[in-house]
């Protein structure tokens, strides 16, 4: 009995250092707030995009965005900074296609807890997205 407990816990020192890391590769993200910048230059909630504002994950070793409003697929992406203590995620994205299309991401990982705000910015659609990430 003794040696299967000890085979336990030896198989737990091991692996124990794999499941911390799980999940540090990405951050999950919920959009909370999606407002667009009216004729007059003032941010105003808009609805549709808040319908359509989705999770999203961010891959933190390339900035690659998939799934949302924020999705980066087939764009250039810039990681910017990876974050860390100090300083905050931030990843920008754009096409060079006829019609410019950029977006701009900050995950303020500085931020103490596991739960970390993020402001986004895409364009041509002028819309600003903030949310939740951990």
């Amino acid at each position: 009995m003794n040696s299967i407990l000890l085979r336990l816990l030896l198989l737990a020192t091991v692996f124990a250092p794999m499941s911390l890391l799980a999940g540090q590769h990405d951050f999950k993200c919920v959009p909370t707030d999606v407002h667009t910048l009216n004729g007059e230059g003032i941010l105003v909630p808009d609805e549709m995009f808040q319908l359509r504002s989705k999770a999203f994950i961010v891959d933190r070793e390339s900035g690659r965005v998939t799934g949302g409003l924020l999705d980066n697929s087939g764009m250039t992406i810039l990681l910017v900074d990876k974050g860390s203590s100090q300083q905050s995620f931030k990843t920008y994205a754009h096409t060079s296609s006829q019609v410019t299309h950029a977006m701009y991401l900050q995950i303020n990982e500085f931020k103490p807890g596991s739960r970390k705000p993020f402001l986004a910015v895409r364009s041509p659609n002028s819309v600003v997205i903030t949310g939740i990430c951990e």
